[in-house]
């Protein structure tokens, strides 16, 4: 069995089960669309990260973190939260301020 180009037409033998060919292509479909998913995420991935200026975060910074599960009407922030620890991203060793 052929694929000839990207479409799904085959050129067939003659003694093959058409539904095991066509399953075959199904398979092949869903392996290459899977590749090209992946491939668009880490090109978008790229994309994205090339535009983020780099930051660090030193210790008494004021940071927010996204809430978990916030509802429909509740804040999508927590914070502010001040930073104990220097790092290059906010972590858990954030505290509240009171």
């Amino acid at each position: 069995m052929e694929i000839k180009g990207r479409s799904l037409r085959t050129v067939l033998p003659e003694r093959t089960d058409q539904r095991s060919v066509s399953v075959d292509l199904i398979d092949e479909a869903r392996g290459q669309a899977a590749q090209n998913l992946d491939s668009y995420i880490t090109a978008t991935k790229v994309w994205f990260n090339t535009k983020l200026a780099p930051h660090s975060f030193a210790p008494r910074d004021m940071v927010l973190w996204r809430a978990l599960n916030p509802g429909k009407l509740q804040n999508k922030w927590e914070g502010p939260l001040c930073q104990k620890v220097a790092s290059a991203e906010p972590r858990v060793e954030a505290a509240h301020l009171r």
